[in-house]
């Protein structure tokens, strides 16, 4: 009777030996000695990385996007540092380590740069959002208070008019008489009665109006509007292109009259470089127009230099 033969363990799975396999620790690959009790069946009892996967980042708190992206660039550059002090004492093996955990970080730098990115863009998004209804909130409040403020003015204006009005109709009533007094004086060498210059001057009161309504016509410079270029037969895709340029072309431009509050939204989530046009040199007829703008511009300001103060004052 054949003796039963002893179960062994399989080769390269015996719990000695200090054989090392794979084993995931935050869900994070690594070596660890096996026999530990928490490498077998261990992928299917956690969830899995979606890093290592190579599926989208979904299941990662947005608020932890960007550390776990600062840890892990950290982390790249310890072992950069590592590989090149190993290059140079010429370790085979760290090299060789070393080159492959660099190549990984790398990979997972690169997809947590694109869901940091993402992560960045739907935070933007959310705070120009909130900007945009709280903007619409206090206009509404401040549309409210104008008409409250047009009713009063308007009030004020009406009882002014309505004054003036009755100013100029007593200058009206003696108005006929001044020249009948030049006359009259004149001619029988009669003194002016006092009463008759005493008349107050008149004021113009539309001066004293206009600047108070010139202070709420907007300024120039907040009335900058922003230029997209298309044309009618422009795909979605161009549409949205020239859009961007159009927003970089101003912020880079005007961006200081934009509220501080606007500018760090959009500081949070910079125009991707791939989504603008590369900058296009003027062509030699565009400068040429420049030059002779300019030079007509320059001979405009040295004409109206040479012309005396007092007769550009009545131009």
């Amino acid at each position: 009777m054949k003796a039963k033969k002893k179960s062994g363990a399989k080769p390269g799975r015996s719990s000695g030996g200090g054989a090392a396999v794979l084993r995931r620790e935050n869900g994070i690959p690594s070596r660890s000695p096996k026999g530990d009790g928490r490498s077998r069946g261990l992928s299917s009892r956690r969830s899995h990385n979606p890093i290592i996967e190579g599926s989208t980042v979904k299941h990662i708190a947005q608020d932890d996007a960007h550390a776990q992206l600062a840890a892990k660039r950290a982390e790249l550059k310890e072992a950069e540092i590592a590989l090149t002090a190993a290059d140079a004492s010429m370790d085979t093996d760290a090299v060789m380590n070393l080159t492959q955990r660099v190549g990984v970080l790398r990979q997972f730098v690169g997809k947590l740069e694109t869901e940091s990115t993402a992560t960045s863009e739907r935070e933007a998004e959310s705070r120009a959002r909130t900007w945009l209804e709280s903007h619409a909130d206090a206009v509404a409040s401040v549309s409210e208070r104008i008409t409250v403020a047009q009713t009063v003015v308007r009030g004020h204006i009406e009882a002014a008019v309505k004054a003036i009005a009755e100013e100029a109709a007593l200058r009206k009533s003696v108005e006929a008489g001044v020249t009948a007094v030049e006359i009259l004086t004149a001619r029988f060498a009669l003194p002016v009665p006092a009463a008759t210059i005493a008349v107050p001057p008149v004021e113009d009161w539309a001066s004293r109006v206009l600047p108070g309504t010139d202070s709420m016509r907007p300024s120039r410079s907040t009335r900058r509007r922003m230029l997209v270029t298309r044309v009618a037969s422009d795909s979605p895709e161009r549409i949205r292109r020239a859009t961007l340029n159009a927003v970089a072309e101003f912020v880079d431009k005007h961006g200081k009259t934009l509220p501080a509050e606007v500018l760090a939204i959009l500081a949070a989530a910079p125009i991707p470089a791939d989504a603008l046009d590369s900058p296009r040199e003027a062509t030699s007829g565009e400068r040429h127009f420049a030059d002779e703008l300019a030079r007509s511009v320059a001979d405009t300001k040295r004409a109206l230099a040479a012309v005396p103060a007092g007769f550009r004052g009545g131009v």
